[in-house]
């Protein structure tokens, strides 16, 4: 597991153009609503969570779609089938590999959108924990899509349509969750971290089932 995963990372640091591809994406959207009306400061922050979640759920949906495309199309995904780790322990390294290349250019969009939304010091960092909580999520469930739809043509269009309307109980609840202004640890971090210890287990076992069966 630890060498697929070495093997992703090293994969995302060499094509660091992706990176910058979905920075650029983050930082455009972030970017995009303070200039789009004149809006005041309160206006400005209640835009913020708008802004960050829905540009980090269209990310992880894009980004998503070459998850296995890319080892389906260089045979690793056969090959992996033949050594004696697990299809589960491939699943997990990949998504692993896939949530931190996707927190890179998250936390570095923060501080940008902190500027441009009149956002506190602790204002940002309730939105980075938040945004973290909700990649998880997004990136187990992005992974179990693109799993689930290897190997079918035009798979990238499949994956969009299907993750984006399952990450509606994940922006509601992680929006909810940077506007409010209660506990650190409240219920909707709770609810995010729940969904993503529910959603891990299934992605791993449906999603390893799906590449055997495809393979």
């Amino acid at each position: 597991m630890w060498t697929i995963l070495a093997h992703e990372l090293k994969y995302y640091f060499k094509n660091r153009q992706e990176a910058i591809y979905l920075a650029s994406y983050l930082v455009s959207i972030v970017v995009l609503i303070p200039f789009a009306g004149n809006y005041d400061a309160a206006k400005l922050q209640s835009l913020a969570p708008l802004a960050l979640w829905i540009a980090l759920s269209s990310a992880i949906a894009m980004a998503g779609t070459s998850l296995f495309k890319r080892d389906q199309e260089q045979g690793r995904l056969e090959y992996y089938q033949l050594t004696p780790i697990s299809m589960e322990a491939v699943v997990i390294a990949k998504w692993l590999g896939f949530f931190l290349f996707i927190s890179v250019p998250l936390l570095a969009a923060i501080p940008l959108a902190g500027v441009l939304y009149g956002l506190s010091g602790a204002q940002m960092g309730r939105y980075a924990l938040g945004l973290l909580a909700g990649a998880v999520s997004l990136t187990i469930l992005s992974t179990l899509v693109a799993a689930l739809t290897n190997g079918l043509a035009k798979a990238g269009a499949v994956l969009s349509l299907i993750v984006l309307p399952l990450s509606i109980p994940v922006l509601i609840f992680g929006a909810q969750y940077c506007l409010s202004a209660g506990a650190l640890l409240g219920p909707n971090l709770w609810f995010l971290i729940g969904f993503s210890g529910f959603m891990l287990p299934i992605m791993c076992i449906a999603g390893a089932y799906s590449i055997r069966a495809s393979n």
